[in-house]
Order: C-alpha cells, then structure tokens, then sequence
C-alpha cells in the first residue's frame, strides 16, 4: 500500500467567465481560474501555467442553478 501524501498542489483561482463581443453580439466563455485568455489577431488565445493548452477536447451547455 501506498502510505506517500499526496504531491502539494498549486493554489487554484475560482473558474471565470469571460465576456467577448462579435460585431456588437456578446458572448461568454467560462475557464478555469488556472487559466489564462486574450485575444490575438481576433482569436480567443488559452494559456496554463502547467504548460500549453494542446487543444478544446470538450464542449457541453452550460447549466445554471436555475435551469436545473
């Protein structure tokens, strides 16, 4: 059996959202609080301290509270 603690962790931000508008039409883009995100020549770019984002491999609806 391994009896070895855990690895301390690297202090975690709340998820954010992120507010971004297209040609007066706004939208919302919600994150982890470990990551980062700008926008670059018109494209949303992501960045991690853990390393680079290699790529979106999930995307679901976000459910509110009020729509559960």
């Amino acid at each position: 059996m391994d009896d070895e603690p855990a690895p301390p962790q690297p202090e975690r931000r709340p998820p954010l959202t992120v507010a971004y508008s297209v040609q007066g039409h706004l939208y919302e883009v919600a994150l982890s609080g470990d990551a980062t995100v700008r926008a670059v020549d018109g494209a949303l770019v992501i960045t991690h301290h853990l390393g680079p984002v290699a790529g979106i491999v999930q995307a679901a609806p976000l459910v509110s509270e009020e729509q559960a």
